[in-house]
């Protein structure tokens, strides 16, 4: 429930190099790039971050990114020695989706990457190890201080406000589609929309008055997307608790407990602006958990991908 990304993508020295440079001059895993590069007639860019980056299909007239762009994209990641680590392609249901240069993106090299392409190109890039994952190794897929290369088609880029007005539209029908609006059958009072597009419908009521700032508040919650998968929950054997006004959890669950009282059990329905917004990407994905543990990314980003509108029934337990 943090608000904050845990992590911090420090990296010793970035490479800095260029294609005319001797091969006695660079270290080994450079030497081994650039001979590749040249077995191939390959002329790379070579961005500041030490990340070559050459097209494969390119379009000057196609649509470029601006700073924060939500983009979709298909790949396919390999080591150096052409072993295939993953691919995401046309197969796949889902292509995958970032906001790139926020420092949501792991390994970063793969950040570096994506800033070079317009809709619809498809480049490769070559990711020496200190751009990838460093010393981290996997299995026997990735041994640790792998270059990696990566072939990147760019699907779409769209902007982060059309993201959240499309969200706004799915939380919406959501409602429409929901009994909450029925006070019938959801007794008390209809739900009410609040700042952000957030929805607040009291469930239960409750006595006394709301939190003020730096009291303790105890509560139990359930964490649902839009089409009732849970993600998260803390029962009553395992309530939470938390010190009301510290900005240690995401805004929408703070702005819900705001409005409630002791006892009282409300249902909110918040977009990702005011949840998790972009998390946290980790390619390939099945390397979630390790980067998790090593807390190389935020734990809530195993749960919450992308641009995810939540739901949180929660019920306040006590305010001391």
């Amino acid at each position: 429930m943090n608000k904050a990304f845990l992590y911090s993508l420090v990296f010793t020295a970035l490479i800095s190099c260029s294609r005319n440079q001797d091969d006695e001059a660079l270290p080994p895993e450079l030497t081994a790039i650039e001979s590749y590069l040249d077995s191939l007639a390959i002329d790379a860019i070579i961005d500041s971050s030490g990340v070559y980056a050459y097209p494969i299909i390119s379009d000057s007239t196609a649509k470029t990114q601006d700073e924060g762009d939500v983009l979709r994209f298909f790949y396919t990641l390999s080591v150096f020695d052409g072993e295939i680590i993953d691919v995401k392609d046309s197969l796949d249901t889902d292509t995958t989706v970032v906001r790139q240069g926020v420092n949501a993106i792991y390994p970063i090299g793969v950040d570096v990457a994506l800033s070079y392409l317009k809709e619809g190109e498809k480049w490769g890039f070559i990711i020496p190890s200190n751009m990838g994952f460093g010393s981290f190794g996997y299995s026997n897929l990735i041994p640790a201080n792998a270059t990696l290369m990566m072939e990147i088609e760019l699907i779409s880029i769209t902007s982060e406000q059309e993201i959240q007005n499309h969200e706004l539209v799915l939380i919406d029908t959501y409602v429409e589609s929901s009994d909450i609006e029925d006070t019938t059958k959801v007794p008390l009072e209809p739900p009410i929309e609040l700042a952000g597009g957030m929805i607040y419908k009291k469930l239960k009521q409750g006595s006394g008055s709301t939190p003020a700032l730096g009291n303790l508040v105890s509560l139990t919650y359930e964490g649902r997307f839009l089409d009732s998968t849970v993600f998260d929950r803390r029962p009553n054997a395992d309530f939470f608790e938390f010190y009301f006004g510290e900005e240690s959890l995401i805004q929408g669950f703070e702005i819900g407990v705001s409005r409630m009282l002791a006892g009282e059990r409300a249902l909110l329905i918040m977009p990702s602006s005011l949840a998790y917004r972009e998390s946290a990407t980790i390619i390939p994905e099945f390397l979630t958990d390790e980067m998790v543990e090593l807390e190389i990314i935020p734990a809530y980003a195993a749960k919450v991908g992308p641009y995810r509108p939540l739901i949180f029934e929660i019920e306040l337990l006590s305010i001391e």
